[in-house]
């Protein structure tokens, strides 16, 4: 339980008084079991003192020498060898031990591996203390070793169902291996134990993927299969049930909104989990920047979800990779942080009556778990409880993620800090929400960032990683590659990162799009191709092609914002532009030049109910294009209302059926580059009901290395955020893939 004091002396006070309690309550404890307490009432006494938060438990495991060279030979596979585990006088024979997290993966990695226990692997039905797993976490992250423990602490005392974790030193054959963070995994044993329903239906989201972010994609439940692994029986039974959920999120109308979520959910618990979040900075989750490290849990009997954070090392830091600002751009008012599309916080904040329930838990966590000098008196008696073991831990004494770090000191006095900026800025901020702030979109690049040509090497990895899977050839080995890649970009060594990134290129390289050769296509007039072009890709007519689009499609020089160029904006040159560039591909597959115009009708998307297509694209329309690509909507306004999205729906699909009047093209829409779920779900059906293609770029706004500002300097913040050459690259590569499979060149998933 989080002790609430006022200084630290307050604090050594209260830990003494209840070390002596703690200490009596043990001498009875171990009294009654040396008596006859039935084996199940020891256990559970005995398991919660496996887990006290004042005391610094001791695990011994046994390892052969052998053994844990394979473990490390094996890397950055993480693979389970035979081991013995002792805590107290419980020993344990015939265990499974391997590496745990990314952290501990890269061969290279100095700082102390994380490890996790599996008590069944070897030997079924065998546990330890009812547990079926222990995870000892190596505490290297943003959030050190104090992260976790205080997160946890805060929210088990508010009464959420949350794993439980301290601290241990960990000796490993006899030899002491520094201080770990004991942490409570979230599996069958902890649904048994903490939960409702010990059958219900446990979804992990570990690295995320498709509907992570709990993005509605349809009701075929393997779409989201990526990113929600079940973990329990009833689960892998269960997975319509999660899509139904997901579907209620997103689809619920506005007025039943809140009723239909309170029916489903158990929404004040996510309302303080969300405030936890982000007064403690934990910006690595689904109510953060990064929609992953969380569990749904289902109880069946009830039919109701809760929300689990899990992996909760990372928090209490203001600038997290010199990119990611959880001070600044994490508004305590407006919980939405981040670009990635969030339905559900999205529509908390929507709902009136929810965003004030949020706001109202807001305020009373925050004064009471943290207010400065409280929550730094924590801080300390965390520290105080470790610091001899720290001292004499054989690691480093920082944080993977901090290099400046010389010292546990540092770690504490930044965390500080933090603690009191946070407090500060969250106080005002709740005080006086105001209008909701806009996105900031900043350059990265900086101190934690790879350069620009890794981050394009990268993409080019992940876009030949996709086809490779498509075509069901074998990704382990740049699986295991990219493995280590991330660890050393973290730690600034980045010519390591890009040695394994050449080798990952080179197994790719096969499966890599050919590079475009520049040509001159014309960006606002028709060329002069006849009418008749024989042209074609596949089945794909391609004489003539149709771009409309807003300013990342075409903007003329605009010397007020710094932008000088007459192309697609923020490209550095015309050549780099997704139109060129997929023109280019166009070009090269048909064996010659299309004819091309290219359009600007951000009017349509300003003013879109009265915007007259017949008159404002009579040239366009005359032109008769066997392709058009359209790529709009980040002009329009975010319809919040039915009634504005009836509107958009109606005027995007009198647009589409006014191009389809006229020859007959194919039609293929794209999504807004920085993602709105509504607008984005519009322009999906209205494409597919006139037959046309759609292709999701959503993803590609939430990462700021696709914006020209991660690339050069830009004077304005506005050009800068559009898409550069990277970004401009993924475009074209997705538009293309789209063009191919409708061409019958290469087959759908």
């Amino acid at each position: 339980m989080t002790r609430q004091i006022s200084d630290c002396r307050a604090v050594r006070l209260v830990v003494a008084v209840l070390a002596i309690a703690w200490t009596i309550a043990a001498e009875q404890l171990a009294s009654a079991q040396n008596s006859n307490a039935t084996p199940a009432k020891s256990a559970e006494a005995e398991l919660g003192d496996f887990y006290r938060g004042d005391e610094v438990q001791s695990v011994y495991l046994r390892v052969a020498d052998e053994d844990l060279q394979r473990m490390l030979a094996a890397l950055p596979e993480r693979i389970y060898v035979r081991a013995s585990f002792r805590w107290r006088d419980i020993s344990v024979e015939n265990v499974a031990i391997r590496f745990k997290g990314n952290s501990s993966s890269a061969p290279s990695q100095q700082h102390k591996r994380s490890f996790l226990i599996k008590f069944d692997e070897y030997a079924d039905g065998q546990r330890f203390l009812g547990l079926r797993r222990v995870s000892l976490d190596n505490g290297v992250q943003f959030g050190s070793v104090f992260s976790e423990p205080i997160i946890t602490e805060i929210l088990r005392d508010q009464g959420i169902k949350t794993h439980r974790c301290n601290y241990a030193k960990l000796f490993l054959n006899d030899k002491y291996h520094g201080v770990y963070v004991n942490v409570e995994r979230i599996d069958e044993s902890f649904i048994e134990r903490h939960l409702p329903d010990p059958n219900g239906l446990l979804f992990k989201v570990d690295e995320g993927g498709p509907g992570a972010n709990l993005q509605f994609l349809g009701d075929d439940p393997s779409a989201y299969a990526r990113a929600f692994e079940p973990e329990t029986k009833s689960a892998k039974k269960g997975q319509r049930r999660l899509v139904e959920f997901i579907k209620l999120i997103n689809q619920s109308p506005e007025k039943d909104f809140a009723a239909k979520l309170d029916s489903k959910m158990e929404v004040d618990d996510f309302l303080r989990v969300t405030a936890v979040m982000l007064f403690s900075g934990a910006f690595d989750q689904l109510t953060g920047w990064h929609p992953h490290n969380y569990y749904l849990y289902c109880d069946g009997k009830q039919d109701r979800w809760r929300y689990l954070p899990w992996d909760l090392d990372v928090g209490f830091c203001e600038i997290a990779f010199g990119q990611i600002h959880v001070l600044a751009d994490w508004n305590a008012a407006w919980p939405v942080a981040g670009q990635m599309p969030n339905p559900l916080l999205e529509r908390i904040v929507a709902d009136p009556a929810l965003l004030k329930r949020y706001r109202d838990t807001a305020r009373v966590i925050l004064g009471k778990y943290f207010e400065p000098e409280r929550l730094c008196a924590v801080i300390d008696a965390k520290y105080a409880l470790i610091k001899k073991d720290l001292a004499a831990d054989p690691f480093p004494h920082r944080r993977v993620t901090n290099p400046e770090d010389q010292s546990y000191e540092d770690i504490v006095t930044s965390m500080k800090s933090f603690v009191r900026k946070r407090y500060t800025t969250a106080s005002q901020q709740l005080a006086t929400p105001g209008q909701r702030p806009e996105i900031v979109r900043r350059p990265q690049g900086g101190p934690g960032g790879p350069p620009p040509q890794l981050v394009e090497k990268l993409q080019r990895i992940q876009r030949a990683a996709e086809q490779m899977q498509k075509n069901g050839k074998d990704m382990l080995p740049i699986h295991k590659l990219m493995q280590q890649v991330g660890p050393l970009l973290q730690q600034g060594r980045t010519e390591e990162a890009e040695k394994l990134i050449v080798q990952a290129l080179k197994l790719a390289g096969e499966e890599l799009p050919h590079p475009p050769s520049a040509k001159d296509a014309s960006t606002d007039k028709p060329s002069a191709a006849s009418n008749d072009s024989p042209l074609r890709i596949g089945n794909q007519r391609v004489g003539k092609v149709l771009f409309l689009g807003n300013s990342i499609t075409l903007h003329s020089p605009a010397p007020n914002i710094g932008w000088t160029g007459n192309w697609g904006m923020a490209a550095s040159t015309r050549e780099k532009d997704y139109v060129h560039l997929l023109l280019d591909r166009i070009a090269n597959a048909a064996g010659g030049k299309p004819a091309v115009m290219v359009k600007n009708i951000a009017d349509f998307e300003r003013r879109q109910n009265d915007f007259n297509v017949s008159d404002g694209l009579k040239d366009e329309l005359a032109f008769k294009a066997d392709l058009i690509v359209i790529a709009i909507g980040e002009n329009a306004a975010s319809p919040k209302t039915d009634d504005a999205k009836a509107k958009y729906s109606e005027a995007f699909a009198n647009l589409l059926a006014e191009l389809k009047k006229r020859g007959q093209p194919t039609l293929v829409v794209r999504s807004c580059f920085w993602a709105d779920p509504a607008k984005d779900q519009i322009m999906k059906k209205a494409c597919e009901d006139a037959g046309g293609v759609f292709v999701d770029n959503s993803k590609l706004g939430a990462h700021e290395s696709n914006y020209a500002s991660w690339e050069r300097k830009v004077a304005n913040v506005g050009v800068g955020a559009h898409p550069g050459d990277i970004g401009m690259q993924a475009i074209a590569d997705a538009l293309w893939s789209a063009i191919q499979k409708q061409a019958g060149l290469i087959q759908p998933k």
